[in-house]
């Protein structure tokens, strides 16, 4: 175990330095000036109504929005249980690598609306040995994503693009850096 935490230290030192982004980043901002502008009605070509009065039933808005939200994609449940019927992985095999609890596995097979943390989500991946499309792909299903700002999220990426599913080496690392394990048991 020493040798492994010794092979990635100085690596994931750079890869984190290299992607973290500072806080104070205008990474966004062009975009959520735009944003803001098309919400108010007030950007050109906008099809949402001015902030003068709520859209009234059959307005071209409600349709194009009936029609955008036709394409919602699949639920977290129905993402995870799909990878591993694809995968054509057992379910306790997936939450015992991910180590998770088979009670936290069960509540997320019967309840098809319930989301886990994203700690968990990302030890489900580890433990299906998801590659990082994969991983982006269940974590987008939960409305969630891989952050260039996260330090849990960057060692969670740095070893998943190296092909290291070692769920122990993630939790050293986290550890390491005081960020949240991943798994729950």
């Amino acid at each position: 175990m020493k040798s492994e935490y010794l092979k990635y230290q100085e690596p994931l030192k750079r890869y984190i330095a290299k992607h973290l982004k500072p806080a104070s980043s205008p990474l966004f901002s062009d975009r959520s000036k735009n944003f803001r502008r098309n919400l108010t009605g007030h950007g050109t070509g906008t099809l949402l109504p001015d902030s003068t009065g709520p859209a009234v039933a059959g307005d071209p808005v409600d349709s194009l929005l009936s029609i955008f939200l036709s394409h919602r994609q699949e639920s977290f449940h129905d993402c995870l249980f799909r990878l591993i019927d694809a995968k054509h992985l057992k379910a306790s095999d997936v939450y015992k690598k991910a180590g998770i609890s088979r009670q936290l596995f069960s509540k997320i097979r019967c309840n098809e609306d319930y989301e886990p943390e994203k700690s968990t989500i990302l030890a489900l991946a580890v433990g299906m040995k998801l590659n990082i499309n994969e991983t982006n792909k269940l974590l987008a299903c939960a409305g969630l994503t891989l952050s260039d700002s996260s330090i849990q999220d960057l060692i969670v990426r740095f070893f998943i693009e190296r092909g290291e599913y070692d769920l122990d080496i993630y939790n050293s690392y986290l550890d390491l850096h005081n960020q949240p394990l991943l798994g729950s048991s």
